[in-house]
């Protein structure tokens, strides 16, 4: 196999591992969120009236909670926009690899070219 083709072939392998990367990262947010965060928010919400919860003392379990929720809220998004990030780096990557075997397709075809001339006798042979 060519070095080049070798090439592609890991750079293939690398987008692929970042599309992997980026799906699971985006997923784990998505399922985070519905099983982690809107459970919560359901609870403070649905079992505490506004009264309540606006006059909840610091440090009390509704302050807690709230401040459990809003310190999901940036790691769920975190993991959310790099995910997408990193599938888009991916892709990327994956169209560079396609680009560079895209190059080398006019040398193969070059190749295969010069040895059908000379499997004919019309070319130099060397």
């Amino acid at each position: 196999m060519d070095p080049p083709v070798k090439m592609v072939r890991k750079v293939t392998l690398i987008a692929i591992l970042f599309a992997v990367i980026g799906v699971g990262m985006a997923w784990t947010a998505l399922i985070m969120e519905q099983t982690v965060l809107v459970p919560m928010q359901e609870d403070y919400f649905a079992n505490n009236s506004k009264a309540d919860r606006d006059s909840a003392l610091a440090g009390s379990d509704l302050a807690k909670d709230l401040a459990a929720i809003e310190e999901m809220k940036p790691t769920i998004l975190t993991l959310k926009l790099v995910g997408i990030a990193t599938v888009l780096f991916g892709i990327t990557i994956a169209l560079l690899g396609i680009l560079r075997m895209l190059s080398l397709m006019p040398v193969g075809l070059g190749d295969v070219l010069r040895a059908n001339l000379e499997d004919m006798g019309l070319g130099k042979k060397e």
